[in-house]
């Protein structure tokens, strides 16, 4: 008779241990070599400070942390006030009072705070980037006016504002701004970006402001393409084609972390 040779328990429990401890020993392994290749991108996206949104007047109320809005209507006043930030990044604000009491008037501003880090290796100098950035203000009526402005490390880059002359605009007399202007940062250093709007009118008037940047490693720097863009969390900024390395990395490295932080090994089974 044949002898039958059955397979043991513990043998297949101890094959399965293994081979966990195999999966586990390659995710690990995995995630080393993601993190390696790209260190800077996956500890970039916890050191980018938070976006920060500020949205007023108080009297309207916020829809959302991004947008606030409010229409007032009775016999004695009718105004309008709206004020958005997107994390594209834009900031926009609008006022239009239609009538209202002597001597009424109202102002929507914002300011939409965000960072980037620029990660790659370690440079013996600053890394030039570009700035493309558009602003526009209108205002008409008694009193009315409108400010538009970005500024990087707390320093006014462009700024408009409209009417010239008017004490809102201080020394500022551009009606808009477009163009790109070229900066400097460092690699592993947190940069500070800016937006901010002002709206403002009085009865029979109208204001509007709106400010929209977008960054960028600038293309002719003979390393650019070791250098990728890290923002802050949820800031969507035009995509280069070699952010999408480090994104890939960013997400493959930390997933394969997650996956080996799942699996346990337990005891071999004699």
């Amino acid at each position: 008779m044949a002898k039958v040779i059955r397979r043991s328990n513990k043998s297949a429990s101890a094959r399965e241990t293994w081979r966990s401890a195999g999966t586990r020993i390659s995710c690990l392994a995995f995630a080393a070599a993601a993190i390696e290749l790209c260190p800077a991108a996956v500890a970039s996206a916890q050191t980018v400070p938070p976006v920060q949104v500020v949205l007023n007047p108080a009297i309207c109320p916020m829809q959302d942390p991004y947008h606030l809005s409010c229409d007032f209507n009775t016999p004695d006043a009718e105004y309008h006030v709206d004020g958005t930030a997107s994390l594209f990044p834009s900031l926009v604000s609008n006022v239009d009072i239609a009538r209202g009491p002597a001597n009424f008037g109202l102002v929507s501003g914002g300011r939409l705070t965000y960072s980037f880090v620029i990660v790659g290796p370690p440079s013996v100098g600053a890394i030039p980037i570009l700035v493309t950035a558009s602003g526009s203000v209108a205002a008409s009526g008694p009193d009315a006016f409108a400010f538009a402005a970005w500024r990087i490390a707390g320093t006014p880059q462009q700024q408009a504002c409209v009417p010239a002359g008017n004490p809102a605009c201080a020394t500022v007399t551009a009606p808009s701004f477009g163009g790109t202007t070229p900066e400097l940062a460092y690699p592993g250093v947190v940069n500070t970006i800016d937006l901010l709007t002002d709206a403002g009118a009085s009865v029979g008037g109208s204001a509007s402001a709106s400010v929209d940047p977008a960054i960028r490693i600038d293309p002719s720097y003979a390393n650019a393409s070791q250098y990728q863009l890290a923002f802050s969390d949820g800031v969507e900024n035009v995509p280069e084609p070699s952010a999408l390395w480090s994104t890939a990395c960013t997400i493959l490295g930390l997933a394969a972390l997650r996956r080996a932080q799942s699996l346990r090994v337990g005891p071999l089974e004699g």
